[in-house]
């Protein structure tokens, strides 16, 4: 990249950077947008799985892709990050030492519910036992919608207004960037 790139890419503030362009990222950046938040997204894959359904969601949005570069996260306030990037990444550190926060969208979530929620993590089995759980508590009577590492990311969740239980699928990689979760229920 040259200097002239960098130091445009340096000029801009971005004080919200999204890594990782998958399902989670892709939610991130909707609910992100429906909160009028602007934000620039990042992926160290040349080609991200969700970068044409981005694209078309969101056009006017800048996409970075390729070696994460310190002049994108140099004047950022938080890092949201997918499930599985390596938040030891030097350029990440960097952001965080200079007093950026750095979260995965689990944490987005739990900050922005107030529905009960019941989280599930483990080596094997976290799928059955969520969509286990899911059916007994439909079952029950109760409005339960599940998420997270299974089906639907965790923010979209949130559009079930109407919600009396949120059950939460959740990865080490997801359980990592999470610091304020409070699940009324946790089952390993």
């Amino acid at each position: 990249m040259g200097f002239a790139l960098q130091q445009q890419i340096a000029d801009r503030n971005h004080e919200t950077v999204v890594v990782g362009l998958g399902e989670s990222g892709l939610s991130v950046a909707a609910y992100l947008s429906s909160n009028d938040i602007p934000f620039v997204m990042v992926d160290t894959r040349d080609n991200p799985p969700q970068f044409n359904a981005f694209k078309q969601r969101f056009p006017n949005t800048e996409v970075y892709l390729g070696e994460l570069s310190a002049n994108i996260f140099s004047k950022a306030k938080q890092i949201i990050v997918s499930p599985g990037i390596n938040t030891n990444n030097k350029v990440i550190q960097l952001a965080v030492a200079q007093g950026a926060k750095c979260f995965g969208d689990i944490e987005l979530f739990s900050n922005n519910t107030k529905v009960p929620v019941a989280a599930i993590t483990g080596s094997n089995g976290k799928s059955t036992v969520a969509s286990l759980v899911t059916e007994m508590a439909k079952s029950a009577g109760r409005r339960a919608y599940s998420g997270g590492n299974l089906g639907p990311p965790a923010l979209e969740l949130l559009k079930h207004k109407d919600a009396e239980l949120f059950i939460l699928e959740l990865s080490s990689f997801q359980l990592e960037s999470t610091q304020s979760l409070n699940p009324q229920v946790s089952v390993v």
